[in-house]
């Protein structure tokens, strides 16, 4: 199944009720404007009310002021744009032109679930699967069968336990994984092996995702920490969307923690 055909029946969600009335709410400009939207307490200005317990906490760990909003469904505005662009790379062309969905999530396990129950939606009925390297972060695995995907997997590292089996890695996915599939990859800083595909090998992944129509999960959490370089670790993310594949990227900010 091509990877544009498997998104093609997932109609947009209905905006949630409340968070779109307060984001609209938000941006209104109107001086005499009420908020009846969530059960909250706001001050005379219309912020949200600071509870001095929250305040007295905030001072002994010397916080930054910060914003008591609730935030949207999706996750907070002024963050998504700016993880989108680490990634993908300030004026990447696919984000300019709108065709990245991104929405903020609860850490890189909880992108990992989000991006299981949303194939498990979309996957066509049998092929409810994904192939994950051996071996492979120990929580792929349960993540993806909690949500009824079958697992299977393909070759990584070597009979030795010390570099990448490339060749048994590449026939896999030109031959024994089946067209159209959706694999589970490491962008960078393999886990739990630490070794990667140079870039020259990326590159032929990436052409065989594209001939084969395979969708990536591109688990991209040590962006920056694999070669401390964050432009380099995302190469493989890069190259794909360069080349017209369709990955799903699930990204951990770990700078930001």
């Amino acid at each position: 199944m091509a990877t544009g055909r498997r998104w093609a029946g997932v109609e947009p969600a209905t905006a949630d009720p409340i968070t779109s009335l307060a984001a609209a709410l938000k941006e209104d400009p109107h001086p005499d404007k009420v908020g009846l939207c969530q059960g909250k307490y706001l001050d005379e200005q219309g912020n949200p009310y600071l509870l001095q317990a929250v305040e007295a906490a905030e001072l002994e760990m010397a916080l930054e002021p910060a914003d008591h909003e609730y935030p949207l469904v999706e996750g907070v505005p002024e963050v998504i744009p700016l993880a989108r662009d680490f990634v993908f790379g300030p004026g990447s062309v696919p984000v300019a032109e709108g065709r990245v969905s991104s929405v903020q999530t609860l850490s890189g396990t909880g992108a990992l679930r989000v991006a299981a129950e949303s194939l498990m939606y979309v996957s066509p009925n049998p092929d409810k699967s994904v192939w994950i390297s051996t071996p492979s972060w120990g929580n792929h695995e349960h993540i993806f069968t909690s949500v009824g995907l079958a697992v299977h997997k393909y070759r990584y590292l070597d009979a030795a336990g010390t570099a990448l089996d490339f060749a048994g890695l590449c026939e896999d996915l030109a031959s024994n994984v089946p067209e159209g599939s959706v694999i589970l990859m490491h962008s960078s800083a393999h886990n739990p092996t630490g070794v990667d595909p140079s870039p020259a090998q990326w590159d032929e992944i990436a052409e065989i995702c594209r001939v084969r129509s395979l969708v990536p999960i591109l688990d991209t959490a040590y962006q920056g920490f694999a070669s401390g370089d964050p432009e380099r670790d995302a190469y493989c993310v890069r190259k794909m969307v360069e080349i017209g594949v369709k990955p799903l990227v699930c990204q951990v900010r770990e700078a930001s923690r």
